[in-house]
């Protein structure tokens, strides 16, 4: 078994303390939305909101991390794997930010043919699929 390295060990940690293990956190429904000229513009609550701005102040300091790697010429191996891990967390905000847009977009869509079917139980699965299947997407 070969040792962790320091960036390694740090993440190791980091995931033990906080139980974190990078996947999305799904919500309970759709967040506030409006619909105008034909575009739908989220209205996060700041609970809402939270998530995605705790991920993007990691990846500012993993960024000003990678940069200080740089400036004093670590070794690239360890610039490269700080490089794809913020490509890695930047592709997860997109996910939230698809997955928020998603849920709105078919909730709308629900609204408008509920009265028919009186569930919103595909609604759920159909995001939950969606966001499934782009995640496999993004990560090629």
């Amino acid at each position: 078994m070969r040792a962790l390295g320091h960036y390694e060990a740090r993440r190791a940690a980091a995931r033990h303390r906080t139980g974190r293990t990078g996947s999305l956190q799904r919500r309970a429904g759709p967040v506030k939305y409006e619909v105008s000229e034909g575009r739908l513009y989220l209205r996060r609550e700041p609970e809402e909101k939270q998530p995605i701005l705790s991920r993007l102040a990691r990846i500012e300091g993993q960024v000003r991390g990678l940069r200080q790697m740089v400036e004093n010429d670590r070794y690239c191996g360890e610039e490269l794997q700080q490089a794809t891990a913020i490509m890695a967390a930047l592709r997860e905000v997109s996910l939230l930010v698809l997955q928020d847009h998603l849920s709105a977009g078919i909730d709308h869509a629900a609204t408008l043919l509920k009265e028919e079917s009186g569930s919103d139980e595909g609604v759920k699965t159909a995001v939950t699929e969606i966001t499934t299947l782009l995640r496999a997407v993004l990560k090629q």
